[in-house]
């Protein structure tokens, strides 16, 4: 893409919220899926979910994913489990506020985040999809990874919103393929 610069995974901002963090945290991602072998993007989930940057058991081209197994992506999660595609993310950090309030928004099933957020934006999301990963040409900074299956990693704790630390769990993580940024890119995140 060419409004993107590819960069390391060392050059994004690590954020450590609360003292007792497991490591840094990407605390407003938009977490995109696919089902396996399909490539239509209405059919993606977007979602927030925690992403743990380092610490705990994590090698430096890791990333943690903290999510349920009954939400989105873990029902393609479960999809991937019985096919021998890679499971491949998106992750998606800043452009219009509307895409940040679409991946947290509780669409029915089957109802598009990117059509949400394109109704809310007055135009359509712009974006390629890239050997299985999807450039959202609107965010300002974009993650591609593949998901290590039958595989889980210790995530947390993390200084959760509702005023406790969420404690460590076992959950998935994904190995860091590409890292892209735009010029002048803005991290969003939240503590």
């Amino acid at each position: 893409p060419s409004n993107f610069i590819q960069i390391s995974p060392m050059d994004l901002p690590k954020i450590v919220s609360w003292p007792m963090d497991g490591g840094a945290f990407i605390t407003l991602p938009q977490v995109l899926t696919l089902p396996p072998r399909d490539s239509k993007i209405l059919h993606s989930n977007i979602g927030m979910y925690r992403i743990q940057m380092d610490g705990n058991d994590y090698a430096p081209n890791e990333m943690g994913l903290h999510y349920q197994l009954h939400r989105g992506i873990g029902i393609h999660h479960a999809a991937y489990l019985n096919d021998s595609v890679p499971f491949r993310v998106s992750i998606f950090i800043g452009g219009p506020p509307s895409n940040a309030i679409s991946a947290i928004m509780p669409l029915p099933e089957g109802i598009s985040e990117f059509l949400f957020a394109g109704l809310l934006n007055g135009h359509r999301v712009k974006y390629s999809i890239h050997d299985g990963w999807v450039m959202n040409h609107e965010s300002d900074f974009v993650l591609w990874g593949t998901v290590v299956l039958n595989n889980l990693k210790p995530e947390g704790p993390f200084g959760d919103h509702l005023g406790y630390y969420s404690l460590m769990h076992e959950f998935p993580y994904f190995t860091i393929e590409k890292v892209w940024a735009k010029k002048n890119a803005v991290w969003q995140a939240t503590v």
